[in-house]
């Protein structure tokens, strides 16, 4: 492991322990604290192995100057706990992916608050609500020329991702109040969801091969 892999685990698990350790002091009695404790810290421990693995696969190089920097803390540390709460290894695995696409990318620092947002976001969606997002931007840009209408975008999706008209506009609705879609109101039947400007800066982000189907 690179001395620069190693600062980011001292730093990684020392964060995330202590924002487990005030969400507990604050939240538990003290039989439970000593157990639930425990759990976490392996579990965190093992959070920041994965992150640590994950860098080093995807061969990134990262100075020490970065690491230390304000912006890459805090979106690691946004990002670890996130990881700390997420039930689904499919969710952790997609979390770790969009941290790579995020630390990776040119203007990393100049973005950092808008992926610190995203983390927020997408911490707080199912992979399904993930996959109509992504899948609801690529049909727009896909049919980019065509005449895109709520029949065929609806049916499309539904289709594609096994979701009735009912839940699928039920996505929508929350991808709408996250700020990531935007809506045309239709005349009798919901509305025809749009992809954000905010949307539009950060979906390469979320955009993760073999990860969203």
């Amino acid at each position: 492991m690179t001395k620069s892999h190693e600062i980011l685990k001292t730093i990684g698990t020392s964060t995330i322990n202590q924002a487990f350790s005030h969400i507990v002091n604050n939240s538990l009695g003290v039989v439970s604290l000593g157990f639930l404790s425990g759990v976490m810290q392996v579990r965190n421990q093992n959070n920041a192995d994965k992150l640590i693995n994950r860098l080093e696969n995807a061969e990134i190089g990262l100075d020490n100057e970065l690491i230390k920097s304000n912006e890459f803390l805090g979106f690691t540390s946004k990002v670890l706990i996130a990881l700390s709460t997420a039930t689904k290894n499919e969710k952790i695995s997609f979390l770790l992916d969009v941290y790579i696409n995020g630390i990776s990318h040119d203007s990393f620092k100049s973005i950092s608050d808008k992926l610190n947002v995203l983390i927020d976001i997408i911490s707080s969606l199912s992979l399904e609500s993930i996959s109509v997002l992504v899948e609801t931007y690529r049909f727009h840009k896909e049919e980019i020329e065509q005449n895109v209408t709520y029949v065929k975008i609806s049916e499309s999706l539904s289709q594609q991702l096994k979701l009735s008209e009912k839940d699928l506009l039920s996505h929508w609705y929350l991808l709408s109040g996250k700020g990531l879609l935007e809506q045309q109101p239709l005349h009798g039947r919901g509305f025809m969801p749009f992809p954000s400007s905010w949307l539009k800066d950060i979906i390469h982000i979320l955009e993760v091969e073999n990860r969203i189907q």
